[in-house]
């Protein structure tokens, strides 16, 4: 039964959720979010979009109402640290305090002083400021084929397999949106589980198939006991997660997607290089088994090898 209770929590708190005011570490990030908001004196109208994608519902009015409050409260940087307690809650913190920062176009000297001073109270490294705004500056709409395929190769994967090409399964289908371009799929256990585009990506998530643009993309994190997870936060403040340890890699293959450098150890995973490997024969399919330019997995699987994917009914 504790266990059964266990799993009903997990869905109860990450089924594609929004931020939530009351728990502890989304009202530390709120708070942080409403700061760096009104940092500079003037409430923009790209920051007031942010907040109201995170708090949906909040008219213009409640979140005017919400930022008096805020601007008449002092930020306690202890709390928060205390709020957000994992490296994973910390890095995200600022991934998205400095997107809210660069939401008008421009970093404020203040809003600077801010980032900084939360990145040593959260005890992060020293550079790890540069690090996010330069992140969040180098954000694009679409990343290119070869760069999909150099995070892949630069990440080692369990028991996973990949195939060029779109995906096939129809419930993933129906979330992507026309006009994008297929790069790779990724399947465990002969099932399709995600697809891998120019633009961004589509997967079977735990709280559903689901599409997410790259440019939507603020931060990865893991999950501890049931909740051992890929898990993506997006702009408008939900968390999608893949339950499965073996795609693991996913966290670095965004992470190498969105900057030239991995996390700090023990915040994010360090991506580890794969040799290449020798061409080979050309598979049936037409997919390369070997291309010289073709991602490489450790273990029995490797990207090149087409799964009998299972396509989901209606």
């Amino acid at each position: 039964m504790r266990r059964i209770s266990a799993v009903v929590d997990l869905l109860d708190s990450h089924a594609g959720s929004h931020l939530k005011p009351g728990v502890p570490a989304d009202d530390a990030l709120l708070e942080l979010l409403g700061h760096m908001a009104i940092r500079d004196d003037v409430f923009d109208e790209a920051e007031i979009d942010l907040l109201a994608g995170v708090l949906p519902g909040w008219n213009a009015t409640a979140l005017h109402a919400w930022l008096g409050r805020v601007a008449s409260s002092t930020l306690d940087f202890q709390r928060i640290a205390t709020a957000l307690a994992t490296d994973d809650q910390r890095w995200t913190a600022l991934r998205w305090v400095g997107r809210m920062a660069l939401a008008d176009g421009h970093l404020d000297e203040e809003e600077l002083v801010l980032l900084e001073e939360l990145a040593s109270t959260l005890e992060l490294p020293g550079d790890a400021v540069r690090r996010v705004l330069g992140e969040e500056r180098g954000r694009t709409a679409t990343v290119s084929p070869e760069e999909i395929e150099t995070a892949l190769t630069l990440v080692t994967w369990d028991a996973v397999d990949f195939a060029q090409g779109d995906v096939e399964s129809r419930d993933l289908r129906r979330v992507r949106p026309p006009n994008t371009t297929p790069v790779w799929r990724v399947g465990v256990d002969g099932a399709e589980v995600l697809g891998l585009y120019c633009e961004g990506l589509v997967a079977r998530f735990l709280e559903g198939p689901a599409w997410i643009s790259w440019d939507a993309l603020v931060g990865t994190s893991r999950g501890a006991g049931l909740e051992s997870s890929v898990r993506l936060h997006t702009d408008d403040g939900r968390i999608w997660s893949l339950v499965d340890a073996r795609m693991g890699g996913l966290t670095r293959v965004v992470d190498r997607l969105r900057g030239p450098q991995p996390t700090a150890s023990g915040a994010m995973p360090v991506i580890e290089r794969i040799p290449t490997p020798v061409p080979d024969d050309t598979s049936s399919d037409g997919i390369d088994d070997g291309d010289e330019d073709t991602p490489t997995v450790t273990g029995p699987s490797r990207i090149g090898t087409t799964p009998t994917y299972a396509d989901d009914e209606d």
